[in-house]
């Protein structure tokens, strides 16, 4: 789900594409990934954008990885990233 912040889902749509690129301003609940969509690729990006533009900020993707490349990134003690949830339905 995106919206301008939990209590403000932007039922105007003033944040999201008529055409559907942009989900809208924030991100406010974990991503839901259809199964049939992933291909079994162990890093792939969202079709749908959050942000806004303005200036030099523009709407962008969210990236996704597999729980094999989590376990890889753990085991590595990689640094720098962090992760979230996202389902697959």
């Amino acid at each position: 789900m995106a919206g301008n912040n939990p209590f403000d889902l932007d039922t105007s749509d003033t944040f999201r594409c008529p055409l559907g690129h942009t989900a809208g301003l924030n991100q406010i609940s974990e991503l839901y990934v259809e199964r049939p969509r992933h291909d079994g690729a162990d890093v792939w990006v969202t079709d749908k954008l959050f942000g806004d533009r303005r200036g030099e900020l523009r709407p962008e993707p969210r990236l996704l990885i597999s729980p094999r490349l989590r376990d890889a990134l753990q085991a590595m003690n990689a640094q720098g990233y962090a992760l979230e949830a996202a389902h697959f339905v």
